[in-house]
This record gives C-alpha cells, structure tokens and sequence, in this order.
C-alpha cells in the first residue's frame, strides 16, 4: 500500500495487520481452504442431485400422473425433506434431494417410493373424512390412555409428554397398515413391481429401511406386532418371515370369527383386484380386531419396562411441570431398530401437514358436487378466508367491513363514473394539416421536390408509393399532469360520537378509500394509453384525548397488505377516546410534511387534501386554527364537516377555526356544518370531486 493511502487511524491499522497474520499462519489458511473445497464439493454434489432428480421427474412424470389419476399433483425439489412427502397447500409431491445425492437408493426404489406416496394420496382422496376421523379418534383416544397411565403412576409430572408417546404409538399402528394398503394398491395398478427387478427393489428398499432383519423380538411386543405385519406384507417371502416374541405369535394366530389376525390383514387390509376401498372401512377393522390387541400388547411392554431395574431403563429429559419433558419408555438408545417406526414415511409429513391436506381434499370433494356459481362463490370465501388468515383480521372485523361496502356501493359506484370522465378528459386531440402522405390532396410543394420519383413512379406502372399528398391527421398531446393524489381522514373518535355518528364516520371512511382504490385501479387499467404517473394514496387518523394512524398511506407495500390495512382502520373508527384535541394530530401532519412534498405541490405534482369529520369544536381552537393555516400554506387543500346537532360554542369555535382566509385566495380552507349526518359521504365526495375536477391525466 503507497504511503498517502495508508489508514490515519490506528485502531484500524492494528485490525487489518492481524487479520494479515492471522491469514499469514499455515494452518488457518489450511482450514478455510478446506472450507471452501467443503463448500464448494457441497455446491457440486447438490446440483448433481437436483440434476438426477429431475432426469428422474421427466422420465417417469407422466406414468406417475397416470397412476394418481390427477394431473394437479405436481413434483418439487426439496433439500429438507427426507421422503417423499405432501406439500398441502399446492398438491406438490416433495422429491427429496437427500435420495440422490448419496446414490443409495436405485432408479426402481426411488420410483416405488413415489408411487407409494402417491397410493397414499389417492387412499386420502377417496374418503378424507375418514382419515380426520381417525386422526381425532387418535387424539381422543391417546389423551384417555394417558390419563390412565399417569392415575396408576401418580409420580409421572410429564403429563404431556405422555399423551404424545400413546398418540405417537397410535400412529405407528394406523400408519404401518396404511402403508400395507397402499403399497397393496401400488403393486396391483402397476405390475411391475410384482415379480423380477420390480419385486427385488421393494425388497432392497426395505432393506434400506431398517426390514431386512427378521429378528423383531428386541422391540416392544406392541410393535413387534405391527412391524411383524409390515415386513411380512413386503419382504416375508424374500427374506422370511418375521420372528416375534412368543405372546405376540399367539395374537397374529388367535382366531377371531374364523380367522387369524394374519389372515384379516391378508383379505380385509390388503387390496384386491385393484378394488380400492373405503378406508373408513379399514379403519373400523382395524379398531375392532387389530387396535385392542396391540394396545393389550403397549399394557404388556409397559408393564415389563417398568419392573426392570433402574439400570436398564432408559434414561429420560427432565420433567418440565405439568406439560414439559420427553416420555418414552422405550427409548431409541435401548432400541436400535426403533429407526423404522415410520416405514417408508420416516420424517415425511407431520399431522398438522395431514390435516391441511385432508382438509383440502374435503373441500376439493365438497366443490365438486357444487353447482358452477355454488363453486365460485365457495372459492371466493376460501381465498377471503385465508387472506384474513395471512393478516390477522378477525372475523368481526371482516363483518364489519363488508356490511358497510354493501351500504356504499351505490356512491362507489357513482364515483366510479366520476373517475372514468376525469381520465376521458386526459387526452387533448388537435388536428393538423401534414404532408408527406400517401392519400389525400396532392401537395403542390411535394409534388415538386420528388418529382424525380414521380417519373420513376410513372414509368413502373406504380403511383401507389408516392408521398405526394397531404391531409388532415388528428393527433393527441399529453399535456402537464400531477403524479400523486393524497387524501388524508381525520375522525372525530370522542364520546359524543357514539351510535349513528360513529356508523356514518365508517361508512365514510370506507368511501373514501375504496373510491381512491378504485381510480388507482382505473389508472392502472388506462394508462398505457395515457402516459400518466398519477397514483392516489389514503390515509385515516383518528383523534380524541390523543390521536394515532389507523391507516397509513400505502406508499410501496403490496395491494393485499393496502387492502387488509383498509379493513382493519373501518373497526379502528369507534367513540372510545375521549375529548376532541384536533390541534395534536393536524400539527403531527404538518410536520410530516416535507420540503419536497412542499415543492411538489407547488409545480402540482403532488395534490393533498385532509378531511376532518367531528361533532365538536376544539380543545386548543388556537392552535388548531395556526396549524389549519399553515398547512394551507403549504399548498393542503383543507376541508371540515361538523356533523349532527351542536351547542351554540362548539358552532362557534368551529367557524373560527375552519372560517376561509380573507387575506389568501390560493389558500382553500373549508368548514362546512351538516346537520343530517347521513348526508356526509355525499357531501365528503362532492368535495373530493371538487378537489379533483381540475385534474386532467
């Protein structure tokens, strides 16, 4: 580094020569070089296996969305997913990257898996009120089996963490039968997968899956149960069948009206034909035959675990209260194996997720047996549903908002019509006489400077490409025109406000914003055609003993968050806040107004106006009226309604303090008494469109 750029601070100096060292020293500069080689290998390998992800989508795409029979179920990418899982919201199957960049799994187990994922779908599709059923059962049911289990151990504080431990074992049992069913139904719809290399990759992917040992009796005897059914189902004949405790052999033998357990999962649980059946059907076996033995058999290894010695059991998290703490007698550090709890889904979707997709799949079956516009109007109601949802608008809120746009759609619709003659007369046309044409009157002047291509014209036989002529051409002209339009409310919120004052206030206000919303809209739909910037803003503040921003001007957020503001500020609009300082809020708008903003209203690119609606007159009417003033001054068009019957003072003090001023006529400041407060949209518009008459876009 030259001399003359050296760092003059000495603190700086002493950073940036350790920092030097600190590179300087071999192993340091070892380690990040070995970093970036990580980082960059790491880069390498994920984009290798977003390639072979997707070679995978696009080879085998159709044929998967054949067997779903649904051409909305679509694939996506995902690093966090570790199986193919369901994403709710969009009906995507979740390819999960980690499958391939390790090179674990071959091109056939990969495709089972997804087709597997896929069965489940459908399985959900064909009766998703049953699978929530179940899910609640669960829910219900596990709650009954901790309370039972924590009334025999009064000494056990985790009483959540039990609950969650009987509804995790609960869906061990519900999901290793669903995956018979499924993969049942993926064996019979593709063929494939019945015997040669299709029946040795499910074999090998189960393997992979923790399956492939036939000695089970190292679990709980609960699980040996459904593990034993699972693997038989998939791999018995390959790899022989399952070796279980001596109890639970004697449940999977027990014969209930003529058959064994094995034997109902075998001809009532598992598909046949292709024949796919109600899983509500499924389901009331399984809690008939299946449910009772496995929890007699949860009772057993419960009961065992807990006359081992201290020494064996497994150690647990804290107890956290009532509702803290892991519970889990059988814990994965004494039971390895405990890794193929989920079978093929392990660490796919959560019930949260489940249920989201259930519900999308009952609503999906509700809309089509709904008429056209039944359809239309359900759909509006989902889309409003999950906006509220996004924004965090109650449902009173939503009410409110919408009885009120019902009052004002006539006066919206009137001013509808007002913004659509402003943007007619945006364009002035003129006409002028232009040459150089090819029809019209001959042009003398023209004629005689390309005479020269007259006669070549001539001699070609060809007249048509002359620009000899002249004629009339009507053409438009953009003249000046402003860029923003802010409208500002101002509302009284005293008690005297109460009841109809309040109601007309907020259909007021609505008025306001949703007419200014719909000329922003107007614009946007015209102004290729008219070249205008102009984009118009509102604002509502409300005011009493204090004053705040029910709604702030929208400026560059998003239309959804604009919108849900405009809902939100009408239910901010009540009588709850006292006296009437109008001084506090009119001097916080002043000074917010900025030296550009003055100017900009000076060359009008910019037009402000500011609404005031109140009952009352003034608690500082002084200093109400310099701050009405100087906010005239500065070019704020400034208008106020005294609304409803009034005491001769508060009459006064209002025409003080909105009274015009004599000595300025550029200044416009208006006070205007109504007495039928139901007259006050109107008379607000009316202003607005005086206000705005003048503009031309």
């Amino acid at each position: 580094m030259p001399a003359e750029e050296a760092p003059t601070d000495q603190g700086e100096t002493v950073e940036y020569l350790d920092d030097f060292e600190e590179e300087a020293n071999p192993d340091t500069v070892r380690q990040r070089g070995e970093k970036v080689i990580q980082a960059a290998e790491n880069a390498d390998a994920l984009a290798e296996s977003e390639r072979k992800a997707q070679q995978f989508t696009r080879r085998y795409g159709r044929n998967l969305s054949l067997f779903s029979r649904d051409s909305s179920l679509q694939f996506e990418m995902s690093t966090d997913a570790s199986t193919f899982a369901f994403d709710a919201s969009s009906f995507k199957v979740l390819v999960p990257l980690e499958w391939f960049s390790k090179g674990e799994y071959g091109e056939n187990e990969l495709l089972f898996a997804n087709y597997h994922e896929r069965a489940h779908f459908i399985d959900m599709r064909k009766n998703p009120k049953a699978y929530l059923g179940n899910f609640d059962r669960m829910r219900t049911k596990s709650k009954e089996l901790a309370a039972d289990y924590c009334a025999d151990h009064p000494n056990e504080t985790r009483k959540e963490g039990v609950k969650k431990f009987f509804y995790d074992e609960l869906h061990t049992l519900y999901n290793c039968l669903d995956d018979i069913y499924v993969n049942d139904m993926v064996r019979s719809r593709v063929p494939f997968f019945n015997d040669g290399d299709g029946a040795k990759s499910i074999t090998t992917l189960y393997d992979k899956l923790g399956f492939g040992e036939q000695d089970l009796t190292k679990q709980p005897l609960h699980r040996q149960l459904v593990y034993s059914l699972l693997r038989d189902a998939m791999i018995g004949k390959e790899r022989g069948m399952s070796e279980v405790d001596e109890r639970v052999e004697e449940i999977l033998n027990k014969k209930t009206l003529g058959k064994s357990l094995r034997s109902v999962v075998q001809t009532e649980i598992r598909t046949r034909a292709g024949i796919l059946r109600d899983p509500e059907e499924r389901y009331k076996l399984i809690r008939t035959i299946i449910e009772p033995a496995y929890l007699k058999l949860l009772e057993e290894a419960l009961e065992k675990q807990a006359n081992k010695p201290d020494s064996e059991r497994p150690q647990q998290g804290e107890g956290q209260g009532q509702g803290g703490g892991e519970f889990d007698p059988f814990s994965d550090k004494q039971n390895p194996q405990r890794q193929f709890k989920e079978g093929l889904d392990k660490g796919g979707d959560s019930d949260e997720t489940m249920r989201e997709i259930l519900d999308a799949l009952a609503d999906k079956e509700k809309e089509d047996r709904m008429s056209p516009q039944e359809r239309a109007k359900h759909q509006a109601e989902k889309r409003k549903e999950a906006f509220d949802k996004a924004h965090g608008i109650t449902r009173k809120e939503r009410m409110r908002c919408e009885e009120i746009c019902q009052e004002i759609s006539e006066p919206r619709k009137n001013m509808r019509k007002f913004w659509t003659n402003i943007i007619g007369k945006s364009m002035e046309y003129n006409l002028r006489r232009m040459g150089g044409q090819r029809r019209g009157r001959l042009s003398i002047n023209s004629f005689i400077n390309r005479y020269p291509d007259v006669v070549d014209a001539e001699r070609h036989g060809d007249l048509r490409s002359l620009e000899v002529y002249e004629r009339n051409v009507l053409e438009h002209e953009l003249i000046d025109k402003p860029d923003k339009f802010e409208a500002t409310l101002l509302v009284d919120c005293s008690g005297s406000m109460a009841g109809d004052k309040t109601e007309i206030a907020r259909k007021t206000a609505a008025l306001l914003m949703y007419s200014l919303k719909d000329f922003n809209d107007e614009l946007e739909r015209t102004r290729r055609q008219t070249h205008s910037k102009l984009k118009t803003d509102s604002q509502v503040i409300v005011f009493g003993t204090n004053f705040s921003e029910a709604k702030p001007f929208a400026g560059d957020k998003g239309i959804s968050q604009a919108d849900a503001d405009i809902i939100k500020s009408i239910s901010a609009i009540n009588s709850e806040m006292a006296g009437t300082d109008d001084a506090a809020p009119l001097g916080w708008l002043g000074l917010s107004i900025t030296d550009q903003q003055r100017k900009s209203m000076h060359e009008k690119k910019l037009k402000k106006i500011i609404f005031v609606i109140t009952d009352g007159g003034s608690q500082s009417e002084d200093k109400s009226r310099a701050n009405v003033v100087k906010l005239a001054e500065d070019g704020v068009i400034m208008v106020a309604f005294q609304i409803g019957s009034v005491s001769p003072e508060d009459e006064q003090t209002f025409k003080k303090v909105w009274a015009s001023d004599p000595n300025n006529s550029k200044h416009i400041i208006k006070g205007i008494p109504i007495s039928d407060v139901e007259q006050l949209p109107d008379e607000l518009m009316k202003e607005l469109s005086d206000a705005l008459n003048d503009i031309t876009i």
